[in-house]
């Protein structure tokens, strides 16, 4: 791995364990054992080391929407394995970094925020696909529009991991993903 991808997944890991704000370049320069004049060499500012961070995450999000929309027929199944990106999270005790730096959205540079927005956004689009594609097969029943259940499964998943990382209970997490599911199965 070079330097530059170890820098990013360094900071990666410092965001989803401490926050955005919670780390510095010391912090960095520490882990991956270079100066911080080299760390500023690939990065100038904080600003650009978070938006590279939040874009090798979504590239990583979006190979991984990319498997499930090929491997898994139903949309049932996709939305099975999305929850589990989420889980995998919290069994490596992190958050996710969209989510953290989310949090601390009010304190990012400008720039910082349009990227954390294109994470969003990513995930809301393929959430908007396969929930369409899952009641266009008879699998969902959609009570609101598809954007609000978008936008209820994008929230109550960031904010089960926060809840189940903050009171160390995995549960909480997996009641949260079965009370999505339920909230769009198709009555008998």
């Amino acid at each position: 791995m070079d330097t530059k991808t170890k820098i990013i997944k360094t900071a990666t890991h410092l965001i989803q364990t401490r926050g955005y704000n919670a780390y510095s370049y010391a912090d960095i320069s520490k882990e991956v054992g270079i100066r911080k004049s080299s760390l500023h060499h690939h990065f100038p500012t904080k600003a650009q080391l978070g938006i590279s961070v939040i874009e090798d995450y979504c590239e990583e999000l979006a190979n991984a929407l990319t498997h499930f929309d090929r491997d898994f027929i139903s949309p049932l199944d996709r939305l099975r394995a999305y929850f589990a990106l989420y889980f995998a999270n919290l069994e490596n005790k992190c958050a996710c970094v969209g989510g953290m730096m989310a949090a601390e959205s009010l304190t990012l540079d400008t720039s910082v925020l349009v990227a954390v927005e294109r994470f969003f956004d990513l995930n809301w689009n393929w959430l908007i696909k396969t929930l369409l594609e899952g009641e266009k097969e008879g699998q969902f029943f959609l009570t609101a529009n598809v954007e609000q259940h978008a936008n209820q499964f994008i929230s109550s998943l960031q904010g089960a991991l926060i809840l189940a990382r903050a009171r160390n209970e995995t549960k909480i997490f997996t009641d949260t993903e079965e009370l999505l599911l339920e909230s769009i199965k198709r009555p008998n």
